[in-house]
């Protein structure tokens, strides 16, 4: 997150002095027109992405709380 502490697209868009978020949005949009072209090429339906993303920050906030709560390193 940009907000607390820079990331790297926040660290290098403020060193190149175009604000904080510039480059993660640009980041972000080149991402989300590869998803939309892939996807395209390939037929998947928005059930199927929605299911994939729901899945993906479901593990992925587990693994985070479980390493907060309980000091467990998984990965």
């Amino acid at each position: 997150m940009n907000v607390v502490n820079l990331n790297d697209e926040g660290r290098i868009s403020s060193y190149l002095g175009i604000g904080t978020f510039t480059l993660s949005i640009v980041v972000c949009g080149l991402l989300v027109f590869k998803v939309f072209l892939i996807s395209k090429k390939y037929r998947l339906t928005v059930r199927l992405q929605l299911g994939s993303v729901l899945l993906i920050m479901l593990f992925s906030s587990v693994i985070i709380l479980t390493d907060q709560f309980f000091s467990v390193r998984l990965l």
